[in-house]
């Protein structure tokens, strides 16, 4: 992929299709779920507000020892973080939400 100049934007040019590339801000918010982190997501929530960005909410799920395990957890996060989304959206400011799986510190 190839990075090219149009006028003040950059773009991705990849076997010849242009993607723009989005500029507008973003905040992410890396949580682990425990109680204690609901504050982050309201700090991150209000920061995303303050700058007119888009917040993406996101936890990471340690692989486990079965896919069956894995899959229960990947399920609860997202549940839990689809419930932080709507409180968000209530309140007037929405979050896209993601639950990937791996270890934490790379995935972040």
């Amino acid at each position: 992929m190839a990075m090219k100049q149009v006028g003040k934007r950059s773009v991705a040019v990849r076997d010849r299709q242009i993607f723009k590339r989005d500029r507008s801000p973003r905040i992410l918010c890396a949580t682990d779920l425990l109680p204690r982190s609901d504050r982050a997501v309201s700090r991150a929530d209000a920061i995303a507000r303050g700058l007119g960005a888009q917040l993406l909410l996101l936890h990471v799920v340690d692989a486990a020892e079965s896919a069956l395990d894995t899959r229960r957890r990947r399920a609860r996060a997202r549940s839990i973080l689809n419930a932080h989304a709507r409180k968000l959206a209530r309140s007037g400011n929405g979050a896209q939400v993601s639950v990937r799986t791996g270890r934490p510190h790379q995935i972040v």
